[in-house]
């Protein structure tokens, strides 16, 4: 660990990102977490490193990781003209794919 450790609110603030942004980090595997165990349940994250992620970052990787929703063609309303993708956090037995536009659910 690094001397820089602060909580996830106040690295973010002191960075200037949201806190989500913060937490999709290191959901991609981007940042590395920390917990102080029987002290408080906050999070913490190495500042200097959320810095240099901010300065240099691995932008392919996530993207890559962000755009996963794939392309299942036009949504069947005619008038809507929005795309067929697959829905995140689509329910188990529930609708795989969703129109980007009016939200119209389908399955495959």
């Amino acid at each position: 660990m690094g001397d820089t450790l602060v909580p996830l609110a106040q690295a973010a603030a002191d960075v200037g990102v949201h806190r989500a942004t913060v937490h999709r980090y290191i959901r991609l595997g981007l940042l590395k977490r920390y917990r102080a165990r029987g002290v408080d349940r906050r999070t913490y994250v190495d500042v200097e490193a959320l810095r240099e992620l901010r300065r240099n970052p691995p932008l392919e990787d996530a993207t890559v990781t962000l755009n996963m929703r794939e392309d299942h063609g036009l949504c069947l309303d005619v008038s809507c003209g929005g795309r067929i993708r697959d829905r995140r956090g689509a329910e188990p037995g529930g609708a795989p794919m969703q129109c980007d536009r009016c939200g119209a659910l389908y399955t495959r």
